[in-house]
């Protein structure tokens, strides 16, 4: 019995096995693109280490630099609509130097103002991606043009270092993170060859960024500050990729 359910089932095994080689198609691309400057509102929370005190501040619309993007992909399609996708990049959209609005329904409001501020961040993206192909031919039977799109988790490394100052408060913040994040892409790709393609891209990257630091005085007494930031990175790209079939 043992040797016909092994007979039996041997077609299955076989073409689970031949078929994912058969369509076995690793790629890689590159590609650049930008971010313009943009606003964030910034939540702070300030506990004094002596006492232990904490008030909550909010800061509206902080301004953020535009900021070069560069990156790269490598990607793994084992069906001809469905692949996985490594997505690597980086982006620095630091402070601008400004002054703003802090408010705290404990403390009041006052005015906050940051002589710079950089924020660097490499994003890396696990992502499944589905696709659809036109303009099919015998050279690209999977399509000449393909539309595609994908969701994923997206992992942040982020380093902060900014600094400024209020009425009685000196920041210097410095400090670096690991969050978890989404992204989402949708895009089309054309083929030149049967190995080189370019691709528009539009993706959108989300996270909540956390932060703190002990290196903070308010009127000389040590405060810790940790802060917090919605980041929503909305990009759209244009590279090229090199198909391996």
């Amino acid at each position: 019995m043992r040797v016909l359910s092994f007979f039996a089932v041997a077609p299955l095994l076989a073409g689970l096995v031949i078929v994912p080689q058969a369509l076995a198609e690793p790629y890689l691309g590159f590609y650049l693109t930008g971010v313009p400057s943009s606003e964030h509102d910034v939540e702070a929370n300030r506990t004094f280490l002596t006492t232990g005190v904490t008030d909550r501040f909010t800061a509206k619309d902080a301004k953020f630099s535009s900021s070069l993007v560069y990156g790269g992909l490598v990607g793994y399609r084992f069906l001809p609509f469905l692949a996985v996708e490594a997505d690597v990049y980086h982006l620095n959209p630091g402070l601008k130097a400004q002054t703003g609005t802090a408010t705290s329904p404990t403390s009041g409001t006052f005015q906050v103002t940051t002589k710079s501020g950089d924020l660097d961040l490499t994003i890396i993206a696990l992502q499944a991606i589905g696709s659809y192909g036109l303009l099919r031919n015998d050279k690209l039977p999977e399509g000449q043009l393909q539309l595609y799109g994908g969701a994923g988790l997206a992992i942040f490394l982020a380093k902060v270092d900014s600094q400024g100052s209020s009425a009685n408060a000196t920041l210097n913040v410095r400090d670096r993170t690991t969050e978890l994040g989404l992204q989402v892409k949708v895009g089309g790709r054309w083929f030149f060859t049967q190995h080189v393609a370019a691709f528009l891209e539009g993706r959108f990257v989300h996270t909540q960024l956390n932060v703190q630091d002990t290196g903070v005085t308010n009127a000389g007494v040590p405060i810790r500050l940790k802060i917090e930031s919605d980041i929503n990175v909305p990009l759209v790209l244009l590279g090229a990729s090199v198909h391996l079939r």
